[in-house]
């Protein structure tokens, strides 16, 4: 196609981008005069480098500015950068600060310039809503169905045992069908009683929540299992493969978990074996497990996270914080700060044993932002973890098939848990072991 065809065309596309933005561009002008230390970035796209680097940008400009706080463009939206202790705090507690709103920057979903008149905190998330989804974390629900999250993880053991796999693959389809089973959706046709309910629930829309919410919240639900729980699944096992001391005091609770909970061999499977445990030992008998998953999350969940403010303008320490601003945090600012975490590079699941790591952990969210697929995801990975050291052997092994001597370094620049560097490879190799009676 020649130029002189072409060129119409681009001008009508860049107009159109200009004409849409307009209202964008004008708000991005304002808010330069907030005394926020600006980035100008791209003249289109403004700062790309946080999608492509994200932590290396923070932190290079971070340090370059000599700044806890700055501003940039992606696009036409504004972006706050913040660190230090207060603004942890703020980000985490300040009620207008929307997760909901935030992400959909990350994913393409912005809104329109014309959407900065935003929702209100509580038309993002309905109290009545929030009340309903809570019914899927209720202990008498995971009762029910944890034996089948068991089954499936022993399934998923014992066809890829005896053989080298990437459990950051391998466990991908293992933990969505867990979470599917959570969420009812293979169980709730095959039972009357369940479609009676779902009717019930269908017929409660009217009380305010929309099924595009719903159906938004169950896959969200989906989403971040998908996205975290496997990567932090397999850092453990890699964490704990070279690491004998926590090696061997996760083996040695696990032990001593079996002996309290399972002194009568039942079943003929591991799964059968592990269901007589009541659900509140596993979320209170397995102190070290827990510290070992928040060490991991530590380690390997520092990017940076979004908010959006969806309230009203307000101060900063000296700064204005404007409507419909996007705000970001690397949380390596508190998970690798040597001051909060001793060798804060190093595995060392002390630092959460039998402390209070309040305002200095966000693994899991916190303040007014808790996440609230927390207990899910702490019963799955213990669910996991003790199918593994109760009937396997394992280690994780090089490319080559060597042991690995020391846990690579976990990939920066991640929208969440780092996985492995290119060309950086850690399998497992399985072996079946006798449980001991």
């Amino acid at each position: 196609m020649e130029f002189s065809t072409t060129f119409p065309l681009i001008l009508g596309v860049l107009l159109f981008f200009f004409a849409r933005n307009f209202q964008n561009w004008n708000l991005w002008r304002s808010s330069r005069a907030d005394n926020i230390p600006h980035v100008p970035g791209h003249l289109l796209f403004g700062s790309t480098e946080y999608f492509t680097r994200r932590d290396d940008f923070l932190e290079e400009t971070f340090e370059r500015l000599d700044s806890s706080i700055f501003r940039f463009r992606v696009l036409f939206y504004n972006i706050v950068a913040l660190r230090g202790n207060a603004a942890s705090t703020l980000f985490f507690n300040k009620k207008s600060l929307s997760f909901e709103a935030g992400y959909r920057l990350m994913h393409g979903m912005a809104p329109e310039p014309h959407d900065v008149k935003l929702k209100t905190y509580s038309e993002l998330a309905s109290p009545t809503f929030a009340k309903r989804v809570s019914t899927i974390l209720k202990t008498e629900y995971y009762e029910r169905i944890f034996p089948k999250i068991l089954d499936i993880f022993e399934e998923t053991l014992k066809r890829n045992a005896s053989q080298s796999f990437n459990a950051f693959d391998t466990l991908k389809p293992c933990i969505v069908r867990a979470v599917l089973h959570i969420l009812g959706s293979e169980t709730i046709s095959e039972s009357p009683e369940s479609v009676e309910k779902m009717t019930n629930i269908i017929g409660k829309l009217s009380e305010g929540d929309s099924m595009t919410n719903i159906i938004s919240c169950l896959t969200l639900f989906l989403f971040a299992s998908f996205v975290e729980t496997p990567p932090t699944i397999s850092w453990i096992m890699i964490y704990l493969s070279t690491s004998s001391e926590w090696n061997e005091r996760a083996n040695r609770e696990v032990q001593g978990f079996l002996a309290s909970h399972c002194s009568i061999r039942q079943g003929s499977s591991v799964s059968q074996y592990l269901a007589q445990i009541p659900l509140h030992a596993w979320e209170t008998d397995l102190p070290v497990l827990d510290a070992v998953i928040d060490e991991t999350v530590r380690l390997t969940l520092i990017g940076a996270v979004i908010r959006r403010n969806v309230g009203e303008d307000f101060n900063f320490e000296g700064s204005t914080i404007r409507h419909g601003d996007f705000l970001t945090y690397p949380l390596a600012d508190k998970h690798l700060d040597p001051a909060q975490f001793p060798s804060p590079h190093s595995f060392n699941p002390g630092h959460h044993l039998g402390v209070d790591t309040a305002n200095k952990f966000w693994g899991f969210g916190g303040g007014r932002h808790p996440c609230l697929g927390k207990r899910s995801a702490y019963i799955i990975i213990k669910a996991f973890l003790v199918t593994l050291l109760t009937g396997y052997d394992y280690t994780i092994v090089d490319r080559h098939g060597h042991p690995l001597l020391a846990p690579p370094t976990p990939k920066k620049n991640s929208f969440h848990t780092c996985e492995l560097e290119a060309g950086v490879t850690a399998h497992v190799d399985l072996a079946f072991k006798v449980i001991q009676e």
